[in-house]
Order: C-alpha cells, then structure tokens, then sequence
C-alpha cells in the first residue's frame, strides 16, 4: 500500500470520496497542509520516476592535475604583485611604454592562470605565446637570461603534457 492510499484511508482528510487520481485538484487535497504536501510531492515523484528516461553518464568533468594547481596558485599571486610594480618609480625610469606593457602582461597572465585552472587549451597556446612576446622585449632591452626562460619553460612543458586532459 502506498503513502496516497494510507493517507486517504487514515481519515486524516475527512473526505470519503477523495480517490487517487492522476490529476490533483484542491478539491481532492486533505484539508491538513503536511499531508496535502505529501500526497503531492508523493505523486510527481512517482511520476517523474515511470516517465523519465535513465540518465545517461555524460563525459565526466576533468580533474585538475596538482601540478596545473601549484601553477595557477603561484601564478595568481604573482599577478597581484606585478600591479604595485605597474605604479612604481622604477617602471617609469625604464621608459614610458613600461608601465603599460607591464599592466598588459598582469592581465594576459592572470587570464592565461584562469584558463589554466579551468583546464582550457587555449590557456596553454596564450600563455606560449605570451611566454614569447616576453622573450623578445626582454631581448630588446638587454636584460634577457637563461633565468627568465626557466621558469616559463617548465611551466609551458607542464601545461603541454596534460594538453591531453584539457578542452
């Protein structure tokens, strides 16, 4: 015996000809508001479980590696620093074209880290690329060493063995 027949046999409605039906009306409600609510919680749930189809598995989402993790954390906060530096004397002193490039590179970053931690491709390509424009300012300006390629190399190499698990 289900909940509905229990419900209407229990006189709780103090209704003799309430029936189940498949349409509900405020007319064939138990007049108490709880028991009203279940019967009706009670009947689309039993509906929605005979008529909807099994939900299919979809494409499970992808996990974020730790190492894409550490890289995107340490990448965040190292866009928070770069916007003190954006405003200090010794971005001026380099020239008057620094101060700008230098904001641009915080958001290039910042959106590369984001697109990063939510394991986009695109991320991966943005951030190579900006790796590059980076290489050669630096080149221009005479202060580039195998020091400032380092660190961005092992992230880019990072971000290309798990291109793989990304979208």
């Amino acid at each position: 015996m289900d909940l509905d027949s229990r419900i209407i046999r229990s006189g709780l409605t103090n209704r003799c000809s309430q029936q189940p039906h498949f349409e509900i009306s405020s007319v064939c409600l138990p007049r108490h508001p709880a028991v009203a609510y279940l019967v009706i919680v009670r009947r689309h749930l039993h509906i929605m479980e005979t008529q909807t189809p099994p939900i299919e598995p979809t494409k499970a989402s992808v996990s974020r590696p730790t190492a894409i993790t550490v890289i995107c954390v340490l990448g965040f906060i190292g866009a928070a620093f770069t916007i003190p530096l954006i405003f200090s004397d010794i971005a001026h002193k380099i020239g008057a074209w620094y101060p700008p490039y230098l904001a641009f590179s915080a958001v290039v970053g910042f959106v590369c880290m984001v697109g990063l931690w939510k394991m986009r491709r695109w991320a991966v390509f943005t951030y190579t690329g900006f790796v590059a424009l980076n290489q050669l300012v630096m080149l221009m300006m005479g202060v580039w060493n195998l020091f400032a390629l380092l660190i961005p190399g092992i992230v880019i190499a990072i971000a290309f063995t798990h291109l793989s698990k990304m979208r």
